[in-house]
């Protein structure tokens, strides 16, 4: 977006504008967003697909207009009056499909990495016909990798989720049928702008005040004392933990009146209490903003909301997990209600955001059927990362289970966030032999760490069982270790 937003005049006829339409929640959020930061590219989306087999690209690109034509919120387009936002659906387009042939390349595989994150860095103008784009870039006879960039205000995960199914679909030649019983995408922006002049939007915006008017600015696991606006690309480190792992993890968390969602969340609390000492402590929930009307609504509608839960030190694993479900559900009851205007809210008393961590759990097919090739979809950048964002990546394939660390590399460096991931997964694998272990002594540092701290410590022998002030402090050093540690005036 260019920093002069294109208006128009508040004097147009009626005929003239009919057409436009106000945006959701969701997208006024990011509109705004980006006004501010208007050079960033932090709102990109991207994801793309690798192809083994033959694939037909006459037929991959008959598909993609199908597909993306389909969905009215893809064809959207932005305009300002008089400072406020509207958009306008435009008439079936043609999508181009522009394409590279690197089977002759020395190395394709990297040559398309670099087309593909070329594309993703390349900025949007809003106002200017489509916010998506595309591309195929064939590596071989048999192998060959589509991608598609997004601007955010048009499409959130699950859009993206609706958009390769459809692609899919139309490239089987199987009909896109619409359900009467869906709403269409002005019928979802109608319906959204209901819920803002509605008792439900007052009882909401009460039930957040109450929930989190004690909380303080968020935590954070960084050392970095900088203002960021986390709006530009995050960077990622993963690990793989077993099918096994995952399965007795999940089985673990139901059998304590935890859910899949409460299992992840509430280790990530433990961790971070573990690490700063704090008991007061609150994460960022994903939610769809969908009902059983709007579920195949392709547009952006996806909202954060705050999970607030206390973790005591006395807590049991078992404690914290089943507490941390009851408040995700408290919550999702509520969960329509903007970010936006919980943030507005708090900076009215000086506060920032709730949280600065964000959890996300993702649970779809991994493989695509394309006829005689078949599909493996990847994400890309998944939007704006403030501080830390963990992913937990459920692929329906049997195979490993993905755990993803997004973060802020304004804040973080990739060694200090690789580490963080790998303290997480060691908590997270054994939490689930300890259900009644108080959360002060569940095991955290790796074994060479504690090797390392147990140097430092001169011959300190079990740092497990060592009082809940020492685990605090040793975190405090893997944290800051260039901070000073003990002042004395004698």
């Amino acid at each position: 977006m260019d920093n002069a937003i294109p208006t128009v005049s508040r004097h147009f006829s009626t005929k003239e504008n009919v057409d436009l339409l106000p945006l959701t929640s969701a997208q006024r959020n990011i509109w705004f967003d980006q006004c501010i930061h208007p050079e960033s590219r932090g709102y990109n989306i991207g994801f793309y697909i690798e192809f083994k087999g033959k694939l037909d690209s006459v037929q991959l690109e008959r598909a993609l207009n199908e597909a993306v034509n389909s969905l009215d919120s893809m064809r959207a387009t932005f305009v300002s009056i008089d400072d406020e936002p509207f958009q306008k659906i435009l008439p079936p387009q043609l999508i181009a499909l522009p394409s590279w042939d690197l089977s002759f390349a020395a190395d394709p595989h990297k040559q398309a990495q670099a087309i593909i994150d070329a594309d993703i860095r390349q900025k949007f103008v809003l106002t200017d016909n489509l916010n998506c784009r595309f591309g195929l870039i064939r590596i071989s006879e048999t192998e060959w990798i589509w991608f598609g960039t997004c601007h955010h205000i048009i499409l959130d995960g699950v859009g993206g989720s609706i958009l390769i199914d459809r692609l899919a679909q139309a490239y089987r030649n199987e009909p896109l049928i619409e359900n009467d019983k869906e709403l269409s995408w002005p019928e979802t922006i109608k319906l959204d702008g209901q819920y803002q002049t509605s008792q439900t939007f007052i009882d909401d915006a009460l039930y957040w005040d109450r929930e989190i008017k004690s909380l303080g600015n968020p935590i954070s696991l960084s050392a970095q004392q900088k203002t960021t606006n986390g709006l530009e690309f995050p960077e990622s480190c993963s690990e793989f933990i077993s099918r096994q792992a995952y399965e007795t993890i999940i089985t673990f968390s139901k059998s304590h009146g935890g859910s899949v969602y409460s299992i992840f969340s509430g280790a990530f609390l433990i961790y971070l209490s573990r690490l700063t000492g704090q008991t007061d402590l609150c994460l960022g929930v994903p939610a769809t903003g969908r009902s059983k009307v709007t579920r195949n609504v392709a547009g952006a509608l996806a909202n954060t909301v705050p999970l607030q839960v206390s973790v005591l030190p006395w807590m049991t694993v078992a404690e914290v997990i089943k507490h941390t479900a009851v408040q995700v559900k408290r919550g999702y009851r509520h969960s329509k209600y903007p970010l936006s205007a919980i943030v507005h809210s708090r900076r009215q008393k000086q506060l920032s955001s709730p949280f600065n961590v964000i959890i996300n759990y993702e649970n779809f097919t991994y493989d695509l059927d394309f006829l005689e090739a078949k599909g493996r979809i990847h994400s890309l950048n998944p939007g704006p990362v403030a501080d830390l964002s963990l992913m937990v990546c459920e692929w329906q394939n049997e195979g490993p289970v993905e755990i993803r660390l997004d973060f802020n590399p304004d804040l973080y460096s990739r060694d200090e966030t690789t580490s963080h991931l790998k303290r997480f997964i060691n908590l997270l694998l054994g939490i689930a032999q300890n259900p009644a272990t108080p959360i002060t002594q569940i095991k955290i540092l790796s074994q060479a760490e504690n090797e390392s701290v147990r140097a430092h410590c001169h011959g300190l022998t079990e740092l497990s069982a060592v009082s809940d002030l020492v685990s605090l402090f040793d975190a405090q050093v893997l944290r800051t270790p260039e901070a000073l540690a003990l002042r004395t005036d004698s």
